[in-house]
């Protein structure tokens, strides 16, 4: 009867990611359509530990629904994506990890809830985490990993707020982390297949 009206009744939009923000995550594809029900993605990536040693480390990717019990509105829907590497028995290593949140979250014209977070684990107790909203300008650069050249560069750098667990860290759109060095010396360079 209420098709018959002409009344509609509201239909709750799921929050898609961009491509854009698949590129940030361990994903085999730049495309998703996300239902709601969650995804789970398994990977290895390979890289070249301290110049000489290649490593294969597993990446799981993980597609959730997320809801924001801090929006001013209660529950704001959203997706959450996030891309985990463990090291077992690599010295200087402990994990990788990045985490994407997308919610509807708007204040003011500013969307709060939608970030990326970059998490490093040199040990149990040194972490080193950076979160960039999507509203932040990101400055994007070029590096030459292996003799691979990679575009889409964000470099990040400890500062002087953060405690410091690396040197330099490089993380490449569409291919995750290429670069870490850590302050004691240990490095990881991404290998490519």
């Amino acid at each position: 009867m209420i098709s018959c009206l002409g009344i509609e009744t509201p239909v709750e939009e799921t929050i898609q990611f961009t491509s854009d923000d698949l590129s940030y995550l361990y994903y085999d594809s730049d495309t998703l359509v996300f239902d709601g029900n969650p995804i789970e993605y398994v990977d290895t990536v390979s890289f070249i530990y301290n110049g000489s040693d290649t490593i294969k480390i597993p990446v799981k990717t993980r597609i959730l629904p997320n809801y924001d019990l801090f929006s001013p509105d209660g529950l704001a829907p959203g997706i959450q994506g996030e891309s985990d590497l463990r090291f077992i028995n690599v010295k200087g290593f402990r994990y990788l990890n990045v985490y994407i949140i997308r919610t509807s979250n708007i204040i003011k014209g500013i969307n709060y809830s939608s970030y990326r977070k970059f998490y490093v684990g040199v040990n149990e107790f040194d972490i080193y985490s950076k979160r960039v909203f999507m509203s932040d300008s990101i400055h994007l650069d070029t590096a030459s990993v292996l003799g691979v050249h990679y575009n889409d560069v964000l470099k990040l750098t400890p500062d002087a707020s953060t405690k410091a667990v690396f040197k330099t860290l490089y993380f490449a759109k569409n291919f995750g982390y290429i670069k870490i060095e850590t302050l004691d010396g240990n490095r990881l360079e991404r290998l490519l297949p």
